[in-house]
């Protein structure tokens, strides 16, 4: 039984992340969970060729600098306040803010993180990475993560239509499961998505190609078959259920999908790859991450002991 009893916010105190944590606010009202407020203090974290960008004598500055953060705490939860949900409030010091996050949501044993990413793409991105992104891949718990473009819109907290992704792997089973934990909890439709993988052709051989759904026409109605009996085999449940099959680059037709049906959150697994493979490759889910105009749910596959 997958429950979600403590949720971690981690704040940077922008405008984004104050958007973001109405989400984790209703969540912890939802699921009746134990909400956690953090403020990493990475304190020597800045431009040593920007003047604008240091903080004179920082080292002497700690006890005022930690106050200053547990005010903002504060006053970034003081709208809802008045809400029955139990709110916790730390600072932490480091000298990285993911490796903050990770270390206090392993401490406090979270079960779901809840954090805004700004959606970079590009060669930055690819060399940076992103806090957010760092916290998906190794986090030891779930990650909901909610970009600029899901709070740029008026958008309903409520869940009426959940996408699952689905490739009949370990890991997409794990992420049914949440899927299907959190559906119930807000009767919505349950969406699941094959994607057959458009294969990639060199320019020279790019004149007369056939899809794979062109070669084999019974795969559509095969597929949903699998589907079901995936379904069946590892998260059985009442819900009403969507399957539905495509063609091309997953993360395309992901996004698609999300737009063309009304999704409002996305379910998907995440292998926690790291080392080059990952530099180079990336992963679906953190393509998706960065496009999706609606909550990311990542889940990993939890290692037995």
């Amino acid at each position: 039984m997958i429950q979600i009893k403590r949720i971690l916010f981690p704040t940077d105190f922008s405008e984004h992340a104050n958007q973001v944590l109405k989400y984790a606010v209703h969540l912890a009202q939802k699921f009746d969970a134990e909400l956690y407020l953090l403020h990493a203090i990475v304190m020597y974290e800045d431009d040593p060729n920007n003047p604008d960008h240091r903080f004179p004598d920082l080292s002497g500055s700690v006890v005022q600098i930690q106050q200053i953060a547990q005010d903002r705490l504060d006053n970034s939860y003081a709208e809802y306040s008045s809400l029955p949900v139990r709110v916790f409030k730390e600072t932490r010091r480091g000298i990285s803010v993911y490796q903050e996050i990770i270390s206090f949501a392993e401490e406090k044993e979270i079960d779901l993180i809840v954090i805004g990413t700004h959606g970079r793409s590009g060669l930055s991105h690819l060399l940076l990475g992103s806090v957010a992104e760092k916290v998906v891949r190794y986090a030891p718990c779930p990650v909901l993560t909610i970009g600029r473009q899901t709070v740029e819109r008026p958008v309903s907290l409520e869940v009426k239509n959940i996408l699952v992704p689905v490739d009949f792997s370990t890991y997409s089973a794990e992420a049914l499961k949440y899927a299907v934990a959190v559906g119930e909890t807000y009767a919505a439709r349950l969406h699941l998505l094959y994607v057959v993988e458009e294969p990639t052709y060199p320019a020279f051989y790019a004149s007369g190609t056939i899809s794979a759904l062109e070669i084999m026409r019974d795969l559509p109605a095969r597929a949903k078959r699998a589907i079901t009996k995936f379904l069946k085999d590892n998260a059985p449940t009442d819900l009403k259920v969507v399957r539905d099959v495509r063609e091309g680059k997953p993360e395309n037709e992901i996004i698609h999908y999300t737009a063309e049906n009304a999704i409002d959150l996305i379910v998907m697994a995440t292998h926690g790859l790291s080392g080059l493979d990952r530099f180079i490759l990336g992963s679906t889910t953190e393509r998706v991450i960065r496009k999706a105009t609606c909550p990311v749910l990542s889940v990993k596959l939890r290692e037995e002991p």
